[in-house]
């Protein structure tokens, strides 16, 4: 997972918002929650630091689908 990248919700992300279908555990979804599009992994990790290590949750939502890995806008 590159850090530096931006996250965004997808599909699956935004119905497990909605819906609760998948059941993510209540840190995941608060996680998931803030994931916007506009925000990297690095200040998410940031954001989210005295919760613990952050990473493998937001690896977790990336592997699982709920999350995507936006690519840097053409400069």
């Amino acid at each position: 997972m590159d850090l530096q990248t931006v996250l965004q919700k997808t599909e699956k992300g935004v119905e497990e918002i909605k819906t609760h279908a998948q059941g993510l555990e209540p840190r995941l979804r608060t996680l998931l929650i803030v994931v916007n599009g506009k925000t990297t992994g690095t200040d998410l990790i940031k954001q989210f630091e005295r919760v613990g290590n952050v990473r493998p949750m937001l690896e977790r939502l990336l592997a699982e689908g709920f999350v995507r890995q936006v690519p840097a806008a053409a400069s």
